[in-house]
This record gives structure tokens, C-alpha cells and sequence, in this order.
């Protein structure tokens, strides 16, 4: 996988590359992967930007170089480039983040939100009445000064200071400031993200069938194997047949989805896997002959996308 350096110039990039989209339709679909890559990097432990938090990241306190600095510099502008491209980011951050960057005021759940299991909860509860609070790294314990109920949160917010304050300098370097706080947290959290997940009934109501009927048991068996893949799921699969991994929150799909029969596998459909052709939003979908073989062959598909036509990711490994 690729890691953008900070002094790459990642804006001179994608204007380049968003130019190409006038010519060649397919590149759009490369620039707005390329997005959903630099986001799943961003997530990722190995470059210790971002730690895990409760069900959510948040910026790693002890990162804090130059270098470092200028990279969650860098996730700003990634955050706003997108914004300006209406392109989602499957970023998991916390309402830490987008509260900063909107202004809003914090509250203890976000800086000591609850585990599975609340067992982190129990431990910083306890820890808090002993006026400790442990680092958001999880390697340091700190010893607070006061009793009051704000000393956490407090110190929170100043432990991750530096680092939200580059994400939101790289931000306003591509949205304006006055802008950005027009948007509630959640509202900015959504203009982002999107959704993580697919409404099957509205893929649905758009596709269109060439070789299949929609009563046909191959089709039934496709939709049941989508509705039982979790969110996750789904959304890879939206990535799989047309590049996105998230939908914007007010989107309503318009672009047919095309299921299109694999008829140069119907001696051995079970033989087949799926194809996907993003730019056109369309799925070659084999007879497969029962459900099992439909939700094993489109889970793999899906994993490997090795036969979708828009598989950037292996030009980024």
C-alpha cells in the first residue's frame, strides 16, 4: 500500500488527474478510489496518526513531529479536497474531530466513550476518581490537577490540540473556515463520510436486467445474498460495481445498475465469478445454480475484486 509523503504535492495530483476525467470517463472512477485508498490509509495503525478510542479513532497524542504534523495536515486537505469533490470517505473518526472542526463543545462521551462490554468505561470511571486519566496512546497515565468534572474533558481536548489544529489548518486551506461552520458536527461528520451502508430496495427499483428476468431464481438469489452481508459488506460491494464506498446522506441513486447474464459461463456457472464494470455501474452476474454458490462466488469477488475493471489498489501494493 502507498503512503502519500508530506511533501508530495497531492493537490497539483489530483487536479492533473481530475483533468484526465474530461477525456477518459474511467479515470473518474480511478480519482474517486483513489480517495476511498488514502482514506483506508489514514485509518491505518501502521502510521500511528490515529489511535482507537471506543468504537471510534482519534488523533494519536504522542504523535507530534514536524513530519507527523504535516500529515494530519495533509488529512485535512484529503477532507477537504473531497468535500469540494463530493466524494465520501470511509473515515471512522470520532465526534472529537468533527466537533473541533465545527466549533461545537465536547462532552465526556467523546473523549471517554464506552467499549463493548463497557469494560473501558469502568476503567476510566475509576481511574477518573483517583484523578488519573490515561493517555488516548494508552501509554501514559496522567495525574490530574483538580477534582471537577471538566478536568477530563479538558484535558483531552488539550492532549490532541496540535494535532486537530493541522487537520483543521489543512482543511481551511481548501474550504474556507467561515464555511465549514455553517455545518453542525454531525452535519459536517455526514458531508464527509456519508453513509456506511447500501439501501438494497433502492438498488433495486434502478436495475435493469439483460438475460435474466427478475423473478429468475439466480436474481432472487443475488438479492438475498446482498441483503445478508453486513454494512460492510455492502458498501464494498457498491466499491466492487462502482467505485464508491460510501453514498452521500441525501443521495438518491438515478444511474441504472445494470445485472447483465454471464452467458459465456452458462455451461459451468458455478465455475464463474462475478465481474463488475464501475463505469458503467454494472454487474456480469453467472446462473449460478443455488444460494450458497451465489453468496460464497459474490463474497469472493468481492474481496479480491479481481475481476472488476477498476482494481487501483494493486497499482498502490
Amino acid at each position: 500500500m502507498m503512503w502519500v509523503d508530506s511533501t508530495y504535492d497531492i493537490g497539483t495530483s489530483l487536479s492533473l488527474t481530475h483533468t484526465h476525467t474530461h477525456t477518459h470517463l474511467n479515470n473518474f472512477y480511478r480519482y474517486r478510489e483513489l480517495f476511498n485508498e488514502l482514506a483506508t490509509e489514514i485509518m491505518r495503525s501502521v502510521f500511528n496518526l490515529f489511535v482507537k478510542n471506543g468504537n471510534y479513532m482519534i488523533p494519536n497524542s504522542s504523535s507530534r513531529d514536524q513530519v507527523t504534523l504535516s500529515r494530519f495536515q495533509l488529512v485535512g486537505k484529503i477532507i477537504g479536497m473531497a468535500m469540494r469533490a463530493r466524494i465520501q470517505l470511509p473515515l471512522n473518526l470520532s465526534p472529537l474531530v468533527w466537533k473541533f472542526l465545527t466549533h461545537d463543545t465536547f462532552t465526556r462521551d467523546d473523549v471517554m466513550p464506552e467499549e463493548e462490554g463497557g469494560r473501558e468505561m469502568e476503567d476510566d470511571e475509576e481511574e477518573e476518581k483517583k484523578n488519573i486519566v490515561r493517555s488516548s496512546d494508552g501509554i501514559r497515565m496522567v495525574e490530574l490537577n483538580g477534582t471537577e468534572k471538566e478536568i477530563p474533558i479538558r484535558f483531552r481536548q488539550r492532549e490532541s490540540i496540535t494535532q486537530l489544529q493541522a487537520i483543521y489548518s489543512g482543511l481551511n486551506m481548501i474550504v474556507p473556515a467561515e464555511l465549514v461552520r455553517i455545518f453542525t458536527w454531525q452535519e459536517l461528520r455526514d458531508e464527509v463520510c456519508g453513509v456506511a451502508d447500501v439501501p438494497i430496495k433502492n438498488l433495486q427499483r434502478i436495475a435493469v436486467y439483460e438475460g435474466f428476468e427478475p423473478t429468475d431464481d439466480v436474481v432472487q438469489y443475488f438479492w438475498r445474498a446482498l441483503d445478508a452481508f453486513s454494512p460492510n459488506q455492502r458498501c464494498h460491494f457498491l466499491q466492487f460495481v462502482w467505485a464508491k464506498l460510501r453514498l452521500p446522506t441525501d443521495m438518491e441513486i438515478k444511474k441504472p445498475f445494470r445485472i447483465i447474464r454471464d452467458s459465456e459461463h452458462d455451461k459451468d456457472p458455478d465455475l464463474a465469478l462475478p465481474r463488475a464494470r464501475t463505469c458503467f455501474f454494472e454487474l456480469t452476474l453467472p446462473a449460478y445454480t443455488s444460494q450458497e454458490v451465489m453468496s460464497e462466488k459474490l463474497s469472493f469477488a468481492i474481496k479480491i475484486k479481481g475481476m472488476s475493471d477498476h482494481d487501483v489498489g494493486q497499482h498502490f501494493t
